[in-house]
């Protein structure tokens, strides 16, 4: 998988504490003034190109009320693009690989917008079905398009039917120019083979869902199917699959929580996590090895077989990159930061509370 984003973490926010030398970071206030925005509201996130580390965020003037979009790159230390936006409000945004092109969804009424970056200029690409018409829907996009290279991008959306009641979830691929967005597989016929697989051909019971999904760039998926209603067994039980083809391969089951992180076509990368802790496994096929005996709430596969991991340890969370028994500790928090490991070059941001780190390997 070449998608990169900010992996969204929940725990108890705690305050700061970094045992690693302090990485280059840009500030949020840093940020604004660079933008040169007069009024602006503070930056609250944004999208990371994953070929060179460029951030894409919005800024609004509080006067105005408009919003203004800026391309800020850590190699030149300064704001490279900026411009206005043709919206007054939005709900997701994302950047291509190398900063080029972003996809925003804006609010009210609901439309997919194309900025080309290189040229500054919008483009509205796509609007919801009108009423008695069916199609593929961005109500609010299950998953918001990730770019797969500087000009397709994945998204997961709802299937309409002319009613504009939901039929299915869509893994849909994006192509710019020109523009089209086409059906890759369905979610809920894969759920529904994924569940044949672990009836064995008998008659499926009630009771299973298909969660915490991570999709390739011709819509192959890394997922989980739950099913805490079993009557045979105690509690929660988790089954750990991939989807390449047409029928889905069971990887593993566990009644612990089973989180994948990442995968590629050979090595799948997941968490299985239990109130006693958890361990982190690498696999091709079956349930694969441990690389490492604690939960790596996030993860990545990178280049020249090194792994990037983001793992929980007592009450700290620390970054690692390498491989099983040759692990470097970048950095340790108090608190669970997002995180993004980039593709293309040996560095890892850090999503903090008033800034962003780079952190080199």
């Amino acid at each position: 998988m070449r998608k990169i984003v900010f992996f969204a973490l929940f725990f108890l926010l705690l305050s700061i504490t970094v045992h690693a030398a302090e990485p280059a970071s840009v500030s949020f206030a840093k940020l604004e003034e660079l933008t040169k925005t007069p009024f602006a509201t503070p930056i609250l996130g944004g999208s990371i190109a994953s070929g060179n580390g460029k951030i894409f965020f919005v800024t609004r003037n509080l006067k105005t009320r408009k919003l203004y979009w800026h391309i800020y790159s850590p190699d030149e230390t300064k704001i490279t693009a900026q411009g206005d936006c043709p919206f007054m409000d939005y709900s997701s945004y994302s950047v291509s690989e190398n900063g080029s092109n972003a996809l925003v969804y804006s609010k009210f009424p609901p439309h997919l917008w194309h900025l080309d970056i290189n040229k500054c200029s919008w483009k509205k690409v796509y609007t919801n079905p009108p009423n008695e018409k069916a199609g593929l829907a961005m109500v609010i996009p299950i998953t918001f398009f990730s770019f797969i290279n500087d000009t397709e991008a994945m998204a997961i959306l709802d299937n309409w039917n002319a009613k504009h009641a939901v039929t299915d979830s869509i893994i849909a691929k994006t192509t710019l120019s020109p523009f089209s967005i086409k059906p890759v597989n369905s979610l809920w016929k894969v759920k529904d083979k994924a569940v044949d697989v672990i009836m064995g051909g008998k008659k499926a019971q009630e009771g299973y869902k298909s969660e915490l999904l991570k999709y390739g760039n011709n819509g192959e998926l890394f997922f989980v199917v739950t099913n805490d209603r079993l009557p045979s067994q105690k509690g929660y039980v988790s089954y750990l699959f991939y989807h390449g083809n047409n029928t889905p391969v069971l990887l593993t089951k566990s009644n612990d929580k089973l989180i994948p992180l990442d995968f590629n076509q050979t090595q799948k990368l997941y968490t299985e996590m239990s109130l006693r802790g958890g361990k982190t496994f690498i696999a091709s096929t079956g349930k694969g090895n441990v690389i490492m005996d604690k939960p790596a709430l996030a993860g990545k596969l990178l280049s020249q077989d090194k792994i990037g991991l983001y793992v929980k340890e007592g009450n700290q969370f620390n970054l690692y990159v390498g491989n099983t028994g040759a692990w470097k500790k970048l950095a340790s928090f108090a608190k669970p930061y997002p995180v993004a490991f980039l593709q293309n070059k040996p560095m890892v941001l850090v999503l903090k509370d008033s800034s962003l780190s780079y952190y080199k390997y």
